[in-house]
């Protein structure tokens, strides 16, 4: 009896892992949803959860553009807070493919500031991408982005 026992609770951390290691690679539920992981992930330079929202067969190429443009924001003289973001636009192109527009802006807070709070808000400025269904989700296909240097901030601010 303890041996099935441990066997079960053994099998439970597994059946967790294997469910939601199935679910990563299903995609998110809409285009927007896609973009918005996107957007979290680069607001916090947080990698770990990018790369399921990139589309397999560009996986590696966006990821690379992903991490490039979190580079060029570190790069400023002053990192901002986080990156903020009004409601995506979506408009379905074809079966399984769309356009998903989102107005982003950088927002810098002073370090002991309560949570939420800014002391300034940069100007937002459009951000496109494409977003394509895949193994039934949402997966971003391509991104076009503003440069962070020269359009969120002044380009003499980057070193």
């Amino acid at each position: 009896m303890p041996t099935l026992l441990c066997l079960g609770i053994a099998s439970i951390p597994v059946v967790w892992f294997a469910r939601e290691t199935w679910a990563a690679g299903q995609g998110e539920v809409s285009p927007a949803a896609a973009v918005t992981v996107y957007l979290y992930a680069l607001s916090n330079g947080e990698e770990l959860g990018v790369r399921r929202v990139l589309a397999d067969g560009r996986r590696d190429e966006l990821f690379d553009q992903w991490s490039a443009y979190r580079a060029e924001i570190e790069r400023g003289q002053d990192l901002p807070s986080r990156l903020t973001w009004g409601a995506a636009t979506e408009q379905v192109e074809a079966e399984g493919r769309a356009a998903v527009t989102v107005d982003v802006a950088g927002v810098w807070s002073l370090p002991d500031a309560p949570v939420g709070s800014s002391i300034l808000r940069g100007e937002s400025h459009p951000w496109h991408f494409e977003a394509r269904r895949d193994r039934g989700g949402w997966r971003i296909w391509s991104a076009s982005l503003p440069a962070w240097c020269g359009a969120h901030v002044r380009a003499d601010t980057c070193a």
